[in-house]
């Protein structure tokens, strides 16, 4: 999801450096129009912007339609406002998404501002278009307005503070007599607001209703939000100023961080990728290995652990005579030895396989060594892929020769040669031919018992060829017999 923003202030009547602010003044630059201040007694003109290409007065629930006049209603609310610092507007800078058109741009902030209008505001709000920075200003009022819809209710009242017993309490002096002030007793006052629109909580909740209808008009993938993800930093608003230096070549320094910020985040999102893609892979291996350690209900369930497990691996090795490979892959060869009993069992009662032959085929294909399998995968081969699998076959019957030469012909001694009753030279021995030949065998061999003890028996028989041919040569007469 992309980051929104959108900013939320006060419009005060005195501002930080000391000068004075109107509310009719904000309202005419934000609108674009050229209001009179009747407070100040000067006209407010800022008809040269050519940046506000909409803008709506929305209403809420019985209120007066004179409101609809820019005009009349901020200089309303100037004169209810008598204090030096009050606060005159609550003032919403608000960033459209760029894939959102103007036509939706408007019905957006319609549908905001009526959040807004049900809470009793007047929502004064303008869309600008500045450089490809869509935006809008919105001013909302401060005050309730009061039954009438037309005049507005103090910003706070004052009621008594009562006791237990529902009585007032006196305001008491230093030695706790109670305060008479011009004749008049004086009793312990609080003033509430008339309304809570200036707590907090509201910030998060209309960032979080605008949010939801924007991405009512855009794409999954262009969503946006206004929650920080947890490791990641959230970004400073740069403002137009900064903007404007950047474009002048210059670094600021709001840019330059926010630039850190994005690096910072998107390295995040790499971690978060990764750590997301390991935990996937830890949990397909916990539920495979949940599931090879499962005991199943019944045999068909027994069926579908091997089925499962064995089909990738019957057309892995669909040229191979003999499933002795299938120990390879982890899990399916202990399935196949823990439940043979009831595979058999299960092969054998050929009347519940009707109409399943897929099932038969598979097992019968596990039993026999998956010829038949591989016959039938075979035929759907093209010419190329034929031909290699005739390459494999041959390679592999020629691997089972070598594999069939007894033991006993390896330890049996050479007979010599005799020529006119004299005992011959032994022969000579072939290099690495025997050698060779026992080498492919123990490469055609699993790492097991049975490849030990060819080894062995292989040596053996070698030290028996070499005492022999040792006797020969120091014996002067060969005794045939």
């Amino acid at each position: 999801m992309a980051n929104a923003f959108l900013q939320i202030k006060i419009i005060s009547r005195q501002k930080n450096n000391g000068k004075t602010r109107s509310a009719v003044a904000c309202a005419a630059y934000r609108s674009g129009e050229r209001l009179k201040d009747e407070r100040e007694g000067k006209w407010k003109d800022y008809t040269r912007k050519e940046e506000v290409i909409h803008g709506e007065i929305n209403l809420p629930t019985g209120a007066d339609k004179k409101f609809l006049d820019r005009q009349f209603l901020w200089n309303t609310i100037e004169r209810n406002e008598k204090r030096a610092d009050a606060q005159l507007a609550r003032d919403f800078v608000i960033a459209f998404p760029k894939q959102l058109t103007v036509d939706q741009q408007i019905e957006v902030m319609r549908k905001f501002s009526d959040k807004l209008t049900e809470q009793g505001m007047i929502c004064d709000w303008n869309i600008h278009e500045k450089e490809g920075n869509p935006h809008c200003h919105m001013m909302t009022t401060m005050r309730s307005l009061s039954d009438d819809g037309i005049t507005f209710q103090p910003k706070m009242k004052s009621h008594f503070v009562l006791d237990d017993q529902g009585n007032k309490i006196p305001k008491a002096d230093k030695q706790g007599n109670q305060i008479i002030r011009n004749g008049k007793r004086v009793w312990i006052r609080r003033n509430e607001p008339t309304n809570d629109w200036n707590n907090k909580k509201y910030n998060e909740i209309w960032k979080q209703e605008y949010a939801d209808i924007c991405n009512q008009y855009l794409e999954p993938e262009f969503h946006i939000t206004f929650d920080v993800e947890e490791g990641k930093l959230g970004q400073v608003h740069e403002g137009t100023i900064a903007r404007e230096r950047e474009k002048r070549g210059l670094i600021d320094e709001r840019c330059e961080l926010n630039r850190k910020i994005r690096e910072y985040n998107r390295q995040v999102d790499e971690l978060n990728r990764m750590k997301k893609e390991l935990e996937e892979t830890e949990k397909r291996e916990k539920e495979l290995e949940e599931e090879l350690n499962r005991e199943p209900r019944d045999m068909k369930d027994v069926v579908a652990d091997v089925l499962k497990q064995a089909e990738g691996t019957l057309k892995k090795y669909v040229f191979a005579d003999q499933l002795s490979r299938v120990r390879e892959i982890p899990g399916l060869f202990d399935i196949m030895k823990k439940y043979k009993p009831q595979i058999d069992d299960y092969v054998a009662k050929r009347e519940k396989l009707q109409g399943r032959p897929e099932i038969t085929k598979a097992i019968a294909a596990i039993k026999s060594g998956a010829k038949a399998y591989r016959d039938e995968l075979y035929e759907q081969l093209t010419p190329r892929e034929k031909a290699m699998a005739d390459k494999y076959q041959r390679k592999q019957e020629g691997q089972k020769r070598s594999q069939t030469v007894p033991h006993d012909e390896l330890t049996k001694a050479p007979e010599p040669k005799t020529k006119d009753g004299f005992t011959s030279a032994p022969p000579k021995r072939k290099k690495h031919g025997m050698r060779k030949t026992l080498h492919q065998i123990g490469k055609n061999l699993d790492n097991t018992q049975e490849k030990r003890k060819a080894l062995q028996d292989y040596e053996k028989a070698q030290r028996a060829v070499e005492r022999e041919q040792r006797r020969m040569q120091h014996r002067d007469d060969w005794d045939m017999d």
